[in-house]
Order: structure tokens, then C-alpha cells, then sequence
């Protein structure tokens, strides 16, 4: 009997992915050459991917949407890497697709301004909240009597990367050299060795917050921000913000979030309107008072002609290759009683390498063993016997 080699499949097909793999990860950890930052590392987790998982380990299938993406990924230390995942995407957006893999994993995401952490669920909704608190703290400069230049310095973004086999005492030290911080409270940090990551374009508060919360810790300033404390994380973790309603409709908005919001403590003065909650409850606020601003755009459907292709796979059936495209969006349309009585069989075996592939060259790749042609209008493929 045959064999099928159907443990390791990369298809890219923008604004589609589709990576089907059950192979182990064992090379080192190699980042992407550039990540996506700011405004286009929104627009790269909106991005559509379809993808089929089944007995594939969890830090590979991540490292793989990571690079494949170019979005910074971190999955807390805490979690098995090597745990075996099931899971399914089909036309979901990246950010729906990490979601859907930590859902099976038993861990929650928690997406910062260039990163997505996958970790413990009480540590993912946490995250976003000390950054901002840790943030929020270094601009009260009279309290803390932080110098406008010792600001800068410690809000300045870089990207920040370690090895595997790291620990997290060294990752620490890489932030403090970095920012000239004394770092008080390290030995609260167990010896652990962590697995290569990047954090891409992060403030101080940021890459402490990230790496400190994998050891249920976070930290203080020192005054001046010459230093931190590391501490253990407080139980309630709130931050405030305020925000102005319109005349008109202030009473209707106040009402609204206290609906919605019960266990968020909203005080109202004027135009002003107060809120005491997670980062993420103050993103439902904001969507509360700007509905049109987090307002879902439609998905556009991308022809196949402005797609590419990436494929490796050997000895696998033709239907089999055509179900998982059909999860992507491509519909294929042919005579099948005609194909029958031509002895067109889609159960045959065939084996694929392209790289980066226009639609034509993926599409003859794959239907011309079968002794097909084409025709491609828009995500259909319209399939006759090749003459």
C-alpha cells in the first residue's frame, strides 16, 4: 500500500494561508526578517487564513503563522509547546485563527501594540492593563520626578529578541542594560530556559509587563525611573480613562455603558465621562461611545490572479488537496458525469514543490498530471479535459 506524505503543507494564497503540519519543530529559532508593526500589524491580523491542524504541535503551528504573517508571537513559558493541537480555521483572520488554536490549547490572547501573547487565561487579561498602568505612570512626572529625556528614553520603542535556552534572568538583563535600569526583586525570578522569541518595536513598560507576567510578577518604578521593583501582580488590576460624550446624547451613552458594563465603575460630569476597568473593558467602552470606528468591514474576496501560492506536498490524493482549497474559498465547477466516462480520476496521487506561484503556474502544477486544463473567473476554477 502507498504511503501519503501529508505531514507538512504551507500554502499561501493571499489573503489566505492554509499550513496543515504534524511534524515537530526541532530547529532553533529563527525570526522572520522583518515583523509587522503599528497600523499594518492591525492589518496583518485581519488578514484571512484557512487552516487544517490535526496531531500538530503547538509551538510550531504558531512559530509558523508567526513568520508566515510577519506578526510577533509569544507564547507564555508557562505552556506546553509540545502539546499535540486538533484544530480548524477556515476564513478566519489571524487574530480569530490564535484565538481558535488557544481555545484548544486552554489559553487565552491578549493582543498588545506589536504582539500577540498566548498564555494562562488570568495572565491574557491582565497583560494590556499593566502595560498601560506601568505606561501611565512614568507620565506623572511630578510624583515620580521623571525628567522629559528619562521619559523618552524609557517610551522609546525597540525590538527586543533572545535565543532559546535563554532565561529570563538574562532577557531581564538585556531590558535593563538597555534602558539603564537597576533591577530590584530578581531573585522572586525561578531559573527557567525560555524558547527564542522577538518582541518587535517595545517600550520598557511593554517588554517588562511581557516578560515579568510569565513569572506572576510585575513591578514598580524606583523614583527618577532610574530603577524598578519587581513585585507580585496586585488581585485587581484597573486603570481610568475619560472620555467626552456629546451634549445630546451624553445621558443616552452613560446609560449605555452602565448597561453593558455593570461591574465597571462609571462616574459622569458634564461632557465628561469616567470609567475604572481592564484595557479591555475600556475597548468596550470606546465601542460603546464610537460604534462606527470598531465597525466590521466586509471581507473582500481576492481573485485568484492577484494570489500566490506556496505548496510541498508528495504522493497525495488530487480530492484530497481540491477539499482543503475549497475551505479557502476556491470553488472548482466540471462535468463530473462526463469526467467519469473519460476516466478522469480524482483520486490519484500527485506530488507538488512551487514557491511563490501565480494561479497559473499552481493550478497547471496540480491539473495537468490529472490530464486536465482550466479556466480561472475570480475564486472559481472551471476544470475540462485536456483535448
Amino acid at each position: 500500500m502507498m504511503k501519503s506524505d501529508f505531514k507538512k503543507i504551507l500554502f499561501i494564497a493571499l489573503p489566505f494561508v492554509l499550513i496543515v503540519t504534524t511534524q515537530a519543530n526541532t530547529e532553533p529559532y529563527q525570526p522572520p526578517s522583518s515583523f509587522k508593526t503599528e497600523r499594518e500589524f492591525q492589518k496583518a491580523l485581519g488578514l484571512r487564513i484557512s487552516g487544517n491542524w490535526k496531531n500538530a504541535e503547538l509551538r510550531s503551528v504558531l512559530r509558523h503563522l508567526s513568520a508566515e504573517g510577519e506578526i510577533a508571537m509569544i507564547l507564555d513559558c508557562r505552556m506546553n509547546p509540545n502539546q499535540k493541537i486538533e484544530s480548524e480555521a477556515n476564513n478566519l483572520s489571524y487574530k480569530e485563527t490564535f484565538k481558535t488554536i488557544a481555545s484548544f490549547a486552554r489559553m487565552s490572547v491578549s493582543v498588545t501594540r506589536n504582539t500577540v501573547y498566548l498564555g494562562p487565561q488570568k495572565a491574557a487579561s491582565q497583560l494590556r492593563t499593566l502595560i498601560a498602568l506601568r505606561t501611565s505612570e512614568l507620565s506623572k512626572s511630578r510624583k515620580m520626578q521623571i525628567s522629559r529625556k528619562r521619559y523618552n528614553a524609557l517610551t522609546k520603542t525597540e525590538t527586543l529578541q533572545w535565543e532559546d535556552l535563554s532565561t529570563p534572568q538574562e532577557i531581564i538583563a538585556i531590558i535593563a542594560k538597555r534602558y539603564n535600569l537597576q533591577i530590584e526583586g530578581l531573585d522572586q525570578i525561578k531559573h527557567d530556559l525560555w524558547a527564542g522569541a522577538t518582541l518587535p518595536h517595545v517600550s520598557a513598560p511593554e517588554a517588562l509587563s511581557i516578560i515579568l507576567i510569565q513569572c506572576d510578577r510585575t513591578f514598580t518604578w524606583k523614583k527618577k525611573g532610574e530603577g524598578i521593583q519587581i513585585i507580585e501582580i496586585p488581585e485587581k488590576i484597573v486603570i481610568s480613562k475619560t472620555y467626552r460624550l456629546q451634549k445630546k446624547t451624553a445621558l443616552q451613552k452613560l446609560r449605555l455603558c452602565r448597561e453593558k458594563l455593570p461591574e465597571v465603575v462609571i462616574t459622569w460630569r458634564g461632557t465628561k465621562m469616567t470609567a475604572i476597568g481592564t484595557m479591555e473593558q475600556q475597548d468596550q467602552i470606546d465601542s460603546l461611545l464610537h460604534p462606527k470606528k470598531f465597525r466590521n468591514k466586509p471581507v473582500e474576496v481576492t481573485p485568484l490572479s492577484k494570489q500566490t501560492f506556496t505548496l510541498a506536498i508528495k504522493n497525495i490524493p488530487a480530492i484530497a488537496l481540491m477539499d482543503k482549497l475549497k475551505k479557502t474559498g476556491v470553488q472548482f465547477q466540471y462535468d463530473a458525469l462526463s469526467f467519469k466516462k473519460k476516466g478522469i480520476d480524482f483520486s490519484k496521487r500527485i506530488s507538488m514543490d512551487v514557491k511563490k506561484a501565480s494561479a497559473d503556474e499552481f493550478f497547471s502544477a496540480m491539473l495537468t498530471p490529472l490530464g486536465l486544463t482550466y479556466e480561472i473567473n475570480g475564486t472559481t476554477v472551471l476544470l475540462k479535459v485536456k483535448k
